[in-house]
């Protein structure tokens, strides 16, 4: 397995950036939504693609937390940093798409 670590940029660039995949989402928090305050994976798990989830209206805001499966990567989004973890071909084809809109990253070794 490789990994990798993005800095916060926003849920819905993130998602872009791995084209039509499917999603699971195992946990999700967003402190951002109006006067009820927050939103739990409950309110997204209609959605089952990346593309989905980029095309609904909620911008995700208020992310504090994300913990899913995105094709075959492992996502968590936890303190302002998304680990992605996958074998090191996926990984290096993720970096590629990155480096292509200027998001940087640093590798992880394990």
């Amino acid at each position: 397995m490789a990994e990798i670590t993005i800095a916060d940029i926003p849920f819905k660039v993130l998602l872009s950036c791995f084209g039509t995949e499917k999603v699971e989402i195992m946990e999700l928090g967003d402190t951002g939504y109006g006067r009820e305050g927050f939103v739990d994976e409950s309110w997204f798990k209609r959605y089952k693609t990346t593309d989905e989830l980029c095309q609904q209206p909620y911008d995700f805001g208020g992310l504090v937390i994300f913990d899913g499966q995105i094709g075959r990567y492992t996502i968590t989004y936890v303190d302002g940093y998304y680990q992605v973890s996958s074998s090191q071909k996926d990984i290096e084809k993720i970096q590629h798409e990155l480096r292509s809109r200027g998001i940087t990253w640093q590798e992880r070794r394990r």
